[in-house]
């Protein structure tokens, strides 16, 4: 038998970084008049590598194809090119991580045998019958990073083959896994240790690589000290499931995790207006107002301006609206922007966090005309993401809370994220307490309605616990750090397992500079420099890079 090789001989290419070679080699007995060239020939559709004993891998057959996939190429020349020798017409490469997997195969029906390689590596495709649908473990082949599919030598030709691949999980993993010394860690728990010695409450914390949940570990107690300030010593230890009050990163988590989402699913545009989401009256019902040191540029401009108001400019921290202008507070002077014994706060909702005071809190959002020409100043405000939940329930016809649910948190198997915990199965007790004394800040604040008791199971936050029911874009999410480091994973791969979330370009969109001379601000979120080679990193508390993210959770300083 002689050995010929095709035009495709010797194709090399580094796939995505590997550093991986892959020869395009067709082998076939002499021609004889008998037996044409053309029919000596291999299948031209077909990718033909050096024989290899072909990896036995766990093939199970599945009933559903519904979900939500990182890609679904269509072999051959899933690429869609008319030249069959390029060799991307067979290869697909992945995100993955090693030790997980799980492709999708789908064999039409007529199939009489194909050949499927993951990282150069054969797999055994006899157990992948014409016209079924496959689950095939590939755990044993996958690396951290870039992973290459290879489909080609298709039989009869003309059969097409499918190939889904999910999102990489969270996984239970061990410190030795992933290449990390335990004694490491030891001085981060020295240190964590010396803080609740000496008084800090309590603190979570997780750390993820490579897809592996490799450690987890908790300090402190859920509720510390006693409303007079001495220590309180009967109080559960804080456990690795215990809720943490997650304060502004709620931001991230919820509205921008919203937003990025119905972006990659087309529901929603960054440059739709605020008024055709929410309604004429989000500008008609604007009302005068003259904020000290800012100039009023009067009611009919400031109409203007938020008429031309979009998605993005809120996102941008840019549209004009006071960082906090109390809707809860009684008597909250909005000139002054400050509390004012007996003044009478103009755009007051309500103090009893009902259904009903959310309601009129948009309303008063309505009403607030806005402290600067958008575009002009970055101002945080909470009142940004407090409209983007009502801008997210308008285009998705459901609630906050019940749409990251279904959207987020069921899908991804998260049982301890949650806005409002104690109306959702959770004791005070399963929650780290935030506060002595309730918002007086030990007596130094005080309106109508205003708590006193150590919130503990609540959101701290007063704009979304008076204001919004506890369920807001701003603040009012609980989990813990084990969950958060398996929210931000998304971030990480745009999906999890089965389950589709964010586009490259939306996540690229929602984490690049917004303006070149506002470098480290994208969209909701505060990317890193980079020169420190690091993917984005959100408001607060945590890091998170590509290869790891570690999450520290606090309580806060309790007063007393």
């Amino acid at each position: 038998m002689s050995t010929k090789f095709s035009r495709k001989t010797f194709l090399k290419g580094s796939v995505a970084g590997l550093g991986m070679m892959a020869l395009n080699v067709c082998t076939a007995g002499a021609a004889s008049a008998a037996e044409p060239a053309a029919a000596a020939a291999e299948d031209t559709n077909s990718l033909n590598l050096v024989p290899k004993k072909a990896a036995s891998v766990k093939v199970t057959s599945r009933g559903s194809v519904s979900g939500g996939w990182q890609g679904e190429p269509v072999f051959p020349n899933w690429k869609g090119y008319t030249d069959d020798t390029l060799a991307m017409n067979h290869m697909y490469t992945f995100v993955g991580y090693a030790g997980q997997g799980t492709l999708c195969v789908e064999p039409e029906a007529g199939v009489t045998g194909f050949n499927l390689f993951v990282n150069n590596r054969q797999i055994n495709t006899a157990a992948m019958a014409a016209g079924g649908v496959w689950n095939v473990d590939i755990s044993g082949q996958t690396i951290n990073g870039r992973n290459t599919i290879q489909v080609g030598g298709i039989r009869p030709r003309g059969k097409k083959v499918t190939v889904r691949v999910g999102y990489p999980t969270v996984q239970e993993g061990s410190l030795q896994d992933v290449g990390i010394d335990r004694d490491a860690l030891e001085l981060l728990e020295q240190i964590i240790q010396a803080d609740v010695n000496n008084g800090f409450p309590s603190a979570q914390m997780a750390i993820v690589k490579n897809g592996k949940l490799v450690y987890q570990n908790a300090w402190g107690k859920v509720n510390s000290y006693n409303p007079d300030g001495t220590p309180k010593t009967d109080s559960p230890a804080v456990t690795n499931n215990t809720l943490y009050d997650l304060a502004s990163n709620t931001k991230m988590y919820t509205a921008n995790y919203a937003l990025q989402y119905l972006v990659t699913q087309g529901k929603a545009n960054l440059d739709s207006r605020l008024v055709d989401l929410l309604g004429s009256a989000f500008v008609e019902d604007t009302i005068d107002i003259t904020y000290n040191g800012y100039e009023n540029p009067g009611l009919k401009v400031n109409k203007q301006w938020k008429a031309e108001l979009t998605l993005r400019d809120i996102l941008r921290h840019q549209a004009g609206f006071p960082a906090d202008p109390q809707y809860h507070n009684d008597s909250f002077d909005q000139c002054a922007q400050k509390t004012v014994p007996g003044a009478t706060n103009v755009l007051f909702s309500g103090w009893d966090g009902s259904a009903a005071t959310r309601a009129a809190t948009l309303k008063s959002i309505f009403k607030t005309p806005l402290m600067y020409k958008p575009g002009t100043k970055t101002v945080y405000s909470d009142v940004d993401y407090m409209l983007l939940a009502f801008a997210i329930e308008a285009i998705t016809g459901k609630g906050l809370d019940a749409f990251l649910k279904e959207t987020f948190w069921d899908p991804m198997g998260l049982t301890h994220t949650t806005y409002n915990p104690l109306l959702n199965g959770f004791a005070a007790n399963d929650c780290a307490a935030t506060e002595l004394n309730g918002n007086t800040r030990d007596g130094a604040i005080s309106f109508t309605g205003v708590r006193t008791a150590t919130i503990q199971g609540q959101v701290h936050d007063e704009k979304c616990y008076y204001a919004m029911g506890g369920i807001s874009g701003h603040a009012g999410l609980f989990s813990n750090a084990t969950e958060l480091a398996k929210l931000a994973s998304v971030m990480l791969t745009g999906g999890y397992g089965e389950n589709r979330y964010f586009s490259r370009n939306v996540m690229d969109a929602f984490t690049a500079p917004k303006k070149e001379d506002a470098a480290n601000w994208g969209l909701g979120c505060d990317p890193l420099p980079k020169a420190q080679n690091l993917q984005p990193s959100f408001p607060s508390r945590f890091i998170c890079s590509s290869k790891r993210a570690h999450f520290l959770l606090k309580s806060k300083p309790t007063s007393f």
